[in-house]
């Protein structure tokens, strides 16, 4: 997994934002944002409970105008569309389908076969991570009130 500190690897990939297909990438976000990476296994996963994606939580931070949220998983863009649509998502979706991005986070495939594990990574505007938590368990979520405190510590919010 990245550490706090390091310099977050560049990525551009296919998404899913406010229902249209477009690229999106970190250095798109982050001259004047933090910016929240969410991993997670994939849309429509276990850890879904029909009221909850784990995403949700993630989706609040939006509301702040110096603040980026991503979502990231193997899933396809059409996957995405259809997860956005279910749970009323408004953060873009992105689809690293060959598990490049995960790799390069430190969260890619693991002994339960999934291609991404449950990660959060929050990265200040001059790309530098300032928090990383990854899932030990499929339902294990992140604590919110540390994303909180990470962002906020950046100057987010």
């Amino acid at each position: 997994m990245i550490e706090e500190g390091e310099q977050a690897p560049d990525f551009r990939l296919p998404a899913v934002a406010d229902g249209e297909r477009r690229e999106v990438g970190l250095a798109d976000h982050l001259e004047e944002n933090v910016v929240v990476l969410g991993f997670y296994p994939g849309d429509f996963n276990p850890a879904c409970d029909g009221q909850s994606t784990g995403l949700d939580d993630l989706d609040l931070f939006t509301m702040q105008k110096d603040v980026a949220v991503l979502g990231i998983s193997g899933d396809s863009v059409h996957s995405h569309r259809a997860f956005a649509a279910e749970y009323d998502l408004h953060v873009p979706l992105l689809s690293d389908v060959d598990g490049a991005v995960a790799e390069a986070y430190g969260v890619g495939a693991d002994d339960d076969g999934y291609l991404t594990r449950r990660a959060v990574v929050v990265v200040d505007p001059e790309g530098v991570v300032r928090y990383a938590w990854v899932a030990d368990t499929l339902g294990d979520l992140p604590d919110v009130d540390r994303v909180r405190a990470a962002v906020e510590g950046v100057g987010g919010g």
